[in-house]
C-alpha cells in the first residue's frame, strides 16, 4: 500500500467531497484560501469569524475528511452541548462516511477488525474523532488529540466549571502532538464575552479583498449606510427595495451579478502577515454578502436588515449572523422616565389582549418574597399582568404557606373573559437556598424550578440543568432531588435591556393599524415609577465586563425569571401554526391590534407632570426609596379559574 499523495486541500476537496444530494463540492472562490491555509504545515490555529451562508460547515466536513485519508490522526471535534454534537453526528458526520473515498476505508477498516464506532468516537484507520461537549470541563479530560475543530465557539462559557477558558483547555490536550491544529470559528455574539472575536483579534486578520470591474480597485464588501455616499449596500426605494446594488469606494455602481467575477479574482490580505510568520495563527473574516447561496442575494440581505432595525435585539442578530460583526453593548441604562411616560392602560390582574400565555418570576429578599406574572406573545414580547409580595423573612415558614395559597390555582382573566393560569414559573435560590428547595418540592410535574444567576459573560440564558441534592447524607440519591438551572444574568439583562430600548410606535402608526413591533415590554399603568426605575436599575461596564446596580432591581430579576420559565417551557420552540392558534383563542391580530391602540392613545392623553414636579422626581430617583410592596392582607386575589376551562393545569 502507497501513503496518500499529500496535495492542497482544496484540490482534494473538489475531487473528493460531495454535498449531501450527493454532488462533488466545488469550492467557491473565498473558501479555496481557506482550504488551502488548513493544508499547510506551517498553519498551527484558523479562527473564523464569520456569517451565516457561507459554507463553513462544508469546509469543515472537508477538513476532517483530509484528515481521515491523507493525513491521519487523532481529532476532536467539539460544539457547546452535547446534544449539539449528536445531533452534528447524525446530520453531518453520517453522510459524510458515505463519501467514495471513506467508503472504501470503512470496508478496509471492517476487514481489520477495529472497534465500532459509537455516538461520540469514531475510529478509522490512523485516525479516530472523538466528538464531545466544550461547555463541561470533564470532556477535555484524558485524551490527547493533533487536530481540533471548535464549532460554535462564541457560544462557548468563559469558564468552564470553574477550570478555565475551554480553548484553553481544549488547546492542552495538543501538548503531545507533532502536528497540532486548531480550527475556532462561528458567528460573533456580543463584543466583551465573544471568544471568537477575541481569538481573531490575536490571528494576522486576513479579510477577502475583491477588485472593482470598472475602477480595478480593491476592497472588502462591506454593508454600509443606505443614507450616505460611503462604500456598501444601496437601495430604492427606501422602504421597499426593487433595485440593489453596491457602491464601490471610487464611487462606482456595482451590480450583484458582477459579483462572482469579482470574486473570482479576489485574494485573502492579511493586516497583520507577521502574526503568522511568527506563530502560524491565520484569521478569517467573512461576511454573507459575499455568499453564493439563493436566499443570500442583496436584495434579501437588504430585506432583512429593514425587518429587524428597528428591535435592537433582532438588529444584534443582523450583525452577528449576517454581517459577521460582533455586537457592541454599551450597557447605558434606558430612560426610567421614557418607560413611565409610556406605560398603557389596563386594571392590575387582568391580562391584555396580545398576550397569550403566563410565566412567573419569584425574587426572594432577606425580608420578602415577591412574584412577577408576565405575559408573553410571539416574538419575545410582554406585558406585566401581576405584582404580589409576601412580607417576612423567608427562612419563615409561613412566608411560604401564604404564597403557595396565593399561586395554587390561582387564575388570571384574560381581557377576552377567558381564565388563564401560569404555564410555568422560575423562583431564585440564591437567598435561603433550603427553604426554596422545600417550596419547589410542593408542586408537582416541573411547574415551579430552581434558578441561580451566574455572571460569567459567555454563560446562556439557562442551562440545561443538574441535580442539586444528589445525595440524602446517606450516599444515596434523593428520590425527589432537586434540579437547578443556572441562568446567564448577562445574556438575559442585554436582551432585557434590547427589549426596552425598542421605540413604542407614533401615534400616527397606531391610528393606521400599525402593531407594536415584537420584543416590546408593555408596561400598565398601575405600575408605578418605582416599578419602571427598579427595571433599569443597572448598567453595564464593558471594560470591566462587570454590571453594577444604582437601584433595586426586583423587576430585572422577576423579568429574569419569568423569561427563564418561558424559555424552560419551550416558547422559543413553538411553530408559527401553535402561535397562530394561541392568537386565535385569544383574540385575532386585527383586535388585538386595535385594543392596543385605545390603551396607548389613552395612555398617552393622560395628563403629564408639570417640569417642576419631573425635577424633583429625577433629583429623587438618585436615592434608593423603599422598596414597592404590599401585604399578605391586600395580595391581589385573581378569580378562580372556572371548572370548565381548557387552560386549567392538570
Amino acid at each position: 500500500m502507497r501513503a496518500p499523495k499529500r496535495e492542497r486541500l482544496s484540490v482534494w476537496a473538489s475531487e473528493h467531497v460531495r454535498l449531501k444530494d450527493g454532488s462533488r463540492y466545488t469550492p467557491w472562490p473565498f473558501q479555496v484560501g481557506i482550504l488551502d491555509t488548513f493544508s499547510n504545515p506551517r498553519t498551527r490555529k484558523l479562527t473564523f469569524l464569520k456569517s451565516a451562508r457561507i459554507g463553513y460547515t462544508q469546509m469543515v466536513l472537508a477538513m476532517i475528511g483530509y484528515g481521515m485519508s491523507v493525513s491521519p490522526c487523532h481529532m476532536i471535534y467539539a460544539r457547546p452541548t452535547f446534544d449539539e454534537v449528536e445531533e452534528f453526528n447524525k446530520t453531518e458526520l453520517d453522510p459524510m462516511l458515505e463519501w467514495p473515498i471513506l467508503r472504501g476505508m470503512a470496508i478496509a477498516k471492517a476487514a481489520a477488525g477495529k472497534r465500532a464506532d459509537t455516538l461520540r468516537m469514531r475510529r478509522g484507520l490512523g485516525w479516530d474523532l472523538r466528538l464531545t461537549a466544550a461547555n463541561t470541563a470533564r470532556a477535555w479530560a484524558g485524551y490527547d488529540g493533533d487536530w481540533l475543530f471548535l464549532d460554535e465557539s462564541s457560544r462557548y462559557n468563559g469558564n468552564v466549571d470553574g477550570e478555565g477558558n475551554p480553548v484553553d483547555l481544549a488547546e492542552k490536550r495538543q501538548e503531545q502532538s507533532w502536528d497540532p491544529r486548531t480550527v475556532l470559528g462561528s458567528s460573533p455574539v456580543e463584543e466583551s464575552s465573544c471568544i471568537t472575536t477575541a481569538s481573531y483579534r490575536q490571528s494576522d486578520r486576513r479579510r477577502f479583498y475583491v477588485p472593482c470591474g470598472t475602477c480595478g480597485v480593491e476592497q472588502v464588501f462591506e454593508f454600509g449606510n443606505n443614507d450616505d455616499d460611503a462604500p456598501g449596500i444601496k437601495w430604492s426605494p427606501k422602504n421597499d427595495p426593487i433595485d440593489v446594488w453596491y457602491r464601490c469606494v471610487s464611487g462606482c455602481r456595482i451590480n450583484e451579478s458582477d459579483k462572482l467575477p469579482m470574486m473570482n479574482r479576489g485574494r485573502w490580505i492579511a493586516e497583520f502577515p507577521e502574526v503568522y510568520e511568527r506563530t502560524g495563527h491565520a484569521g478569517f473574516h467573512i461576511n454573507a454578502l459575499y455568499s453564493l447561496q439563493p436566499n443570500a442575494s442583496w436584495r434579501d440581505i437588504v430585506l432583512e436588515f429593514l425587518a429587524k432595525r428597528k428591535n435592537p435585539n433582532r438588529l444584534r442578530t443582523f450583525i452577528n449572523t449576517t454581517l459577521g460583526l460582533p455586537w457592541e453593548f454599551r450597557g447605558d441604562a434606558p430612560d426610567w422616565r421614557r418607560l413611565a411616560d409610556r406605560r398603557e392602560e389596563w386594571k392590575k390582574g387582568i391580562v391584555p389582549a396580545g398576550a397569550v400565555a403566563l410565566f412567573g418570576g419569584i425574587d426572594v429578599q432577606v425580608n420578602r418574597v415577591e412574584c412577577f406574572v408576565w405575559g408573553v406573545a410571539r416574538g419575545g414580547t410582554t406585558y406585566l399582568v401581576d405584582h404580589i409580595v409576601e412580607d417576612g423573612s423567608p427562612y419563615e415558614q409561613d412566608v411560604w404557606d401564604k404564597l403557595y395559597a396565593t399561586l395554587n390555582g390561582a387564575s388570571w382573566t384574560h381581557e377576552n373573559g377567558i381564565e388563564m393560569r401560569l404555564s410555568k414559573v422560575a423562583i431564585d435560590s440564591g437567598y435561603a437556598t433550603h427553604k426554596v428547595y422545600q417550596f419547589v418540592r410542593r408542586w408537582t410535574g416541573g411547574f415551579m424550578v430552581a434558578v441561580k444567576g451566574t455572571g460569567s459573560p459567555g454563560a446562556p440564558p439557562v442551562d440545561s440543568g443538574k441535580s442539586a441534592e444528589a445525595d440524602d447524607g446517606k450516599g444515596k440519591k434523593k428520590r425527589r432531588g432537586i434540579k437547578l438551572f443556572m441562568v446567564g444574568d448577562h445574556a438575559l439583562k442585554t436582551e432585557l435591556y434590547g427589549n426596552l430600548g425598542i421605540e413604542r410606535p407614533t401615534e400616527e402608526e397606531l391610528a393606521e393599524g400599525m402593531g407594536y413591533p415584537q420584543g416590546y415590554v408593555h408596561i400598565p399603568t398601575w405600575a408605578s415609577e418605582e416599578h419602571c426605575k427598579q427595571l433599569v436599575a443597572e448598567s453595564y461596564d464593558p471594560q470591566t465586563g462587570k454590571w453594577s446596580r444604582h437601584h433595586a432591581n426586583e423587576m430585572i430579576d422577576g423579568w429574569k425569571y419569568a423569561r427563564v420559565a418561558a424559555l424552560l417551557f419551550g416558547v422559543e420552540r413553538w411553530k408559527d401554526s401553535h402561535w397562530a392558534g394561541l392568537e386565535a383563542t385569544f383574540g385575532a391580530a386585527a383586535d388585538v391590534t386595535a385594543t392596543v391602540r385605545r390603551r396607548a392613545i389613552k395612555a398617552a392623553n393622560a395628563p403629564k407632570p408639570s417640569p417642576r414636579k419631573r425635577e424633583a422626581e429625577d433629583a429623587a430617583a438618585d436615592e434608593t426609596p423603599p422598596t414597592v410592596r404590599r401585604t399578605a392582607e391586600t395580595v391581589h386575589r385573581v378569580p378562580q379559574r372556572r371548572k370548565s376551562s381548557w387552560l386549567r393545569r392538570d
